[in-house]
């Protein structure tokens, strides 16, 4: 067989590698790069180039679209990542939660379609993913966009293998690590002027749901009467309340919080005032 894999710069290539004769006697061998590094791609311009040898006397020469035709049909690219981009966008994201399907649109439109766009989905690979990555960065933007690119780009070409438009994920080259942060909280001081400052009730019960009980804000706008039981002083975070669109929480399930004493004192000064 002409074709075979090797590793080059720690990549794998299809090559195909050619003996032959040429018209004079001589010794020849034709040693390239597939055109295209898939399996079904680069056997079928291995038998191109055979036909062409056959019919010219050298791998090299051109064979007219017709006859190409008749030794073996060049196999469809698939769609191209544009139009895989345009079908998870359709179909995907509204099942993911509304930040998500809010915020990857934009990372789509703005640094991926236009690099990739016309791209088939199958030829997306290390070195054109690399180029957008190093775009993103020559454009200003911090390692954290970076990642966030890459991480929808990888989420594109999982629904791609899920799709069956491609049957793995390529080699990929490795987001930028998750930079460690320190949380800044608001001191005891803060929080309690932040209280004295509200003006509105379910302001400052809001205030008191994060500050107490460790909401976050879509899972306060979540929150319903039949959530909290007075009796057991607990809270259930069933629900989270994104874009005016109800999603599961944060962790993804359901969890219990206690009920401290001092929001339950808080919570009843206010119904009395």
């Amino acid at each position: 067989m002409a074709v075979r894999a090797i590793t080059r710069r720690g990549k794998r290539r299809l090559v195909l590698d050619i003996l032959y004769r040429t018209p004079d006697g001589k010794k020849a061998r034709y040693r390239h790069d597939a055109e295209v590094q898939t399996w079904p791609a680069a056997r079928a311009e291995e038998r191109r180039r055979l036909a062409a040898l056959a019919a010219t006397g050298s791998p090299y020469e051109v064979i007219d679209k017709e006859a190409r035709a008749q030794i073996a049909p060049e196999l469809p690219k698939g769609p191209t990542f544009g139009e895989v981009a345009t079908m998870y966008v359709e179909t995907y994201l509204p099942t993911c939660k509304p930040s998500t399907a809010a915020n990857y649109p934009y990372t789509i439109e703005r640094w991926l379609r236009p690099r990739l766009g016309n791209v088939p989905i199958g030829e997306v690979d290390y070195d054109k993913v690399l180029a957008v990555q190093n775009a993103v960065r020559a454009n200003g933007n911090t390692e954290a966009s970076v990642r966030s690119t890459g991480t929808v780009l990888r989420s594109i070409l999982r629904f791609a293998v899920d799709r069956k438009l491609i049957p793995d994920l390529p080699k990929l080259p490795k987001l930028p690590p998750k930079r460690r942060t320190i949380l800044s909280t608001y001191k005891d001081g803060e929080m309690r002027a932040m209280l004295a400052a509200a003006k509105r009730p379910e302001h400052r019960i809001a205030i008191m749901l994060a500050t107490f009980a460790g909401l976050r804000g879509c899972e306060i706008r979540g929150l319903r009467g039949g959530d909290i039981d007075l009796e057991a002083r607990t809270l259930t975070v069933r629900r989270a309340v994104s874009l005016g669109k109800v999603h599961k929480p944060k962790s993804g399930h359901e969890r219990i919080v206690p009920i401290l004493e001092e929001f339950l004192t808080r919570t009843a000064r206010q119904e009395v005032s």
